[in-house]
């Protein structure tokens, strides 16, 4: 695969960090709440990605998605992952990335994510566990060894 880095997001490329993350959960948010409001949505993503660290998932310098992570008691949670490309090795790569800073920080990693959502069969080939479920949503963590 190509290289995959990650930075700290951009102003410049605030609106289109909006874009991937509107593409990634339009499907989900109108299964679940059944309509898609797009300039509420947007306000609400505003003031999500102000907390925590949101980081530019880039491919060969290419901005493919983000990761939201928030730091805490020996935890980072990931808030929120989206990429524009499946099925290309870049949500193993970025976890596998995000598994081994955790590692050096001494951390868990855990995240929580629509029971449907396909993704979870990458968490769980990753080696996230579930730890339950809070309606509809699962929640899963990821232990380094030793």
């Amino acid at each position: 695969m190509a290289e995959l880095t990650l930075h700290p997001m951009t102003e410049a490329d605030h609106e289109a960090t909006w874009s991937i993350h509107r593409d990634a959960f339009r499907d989900a948010v109108v299964r679940k709440l059944g309509r898609w409001d797009e300039e509420w949505l947007h306000e609400a993503w505003q003031s999500d990605i102000s907390q925590g660290e949101v980081l530019e998932v880039r491919l060969d310098g290419a901005l493919v998605g983000y990761v939201q992570l928030v730091r805490g008691g020996g935890d980072v949670f990931i808030k929120t992952m989206a990429v524009t490309c499946r099925g290309q090795g870049v949500g193993t790569t970025l976890l596998g990335m995000l598994k081994d800073m955790a590692a050096r920080e001494g951390a868990t990693l855990t995240l929580s994510v629509y029971a449907d959502n396909p993704a979870m069969a990458l968490y769980e080939r990753a080696g996230f566990v579930v730890l339950g479920q809070e309606e509809i949503r699962v929640r899963m963590r990821w232990t380094p060894p030793g």
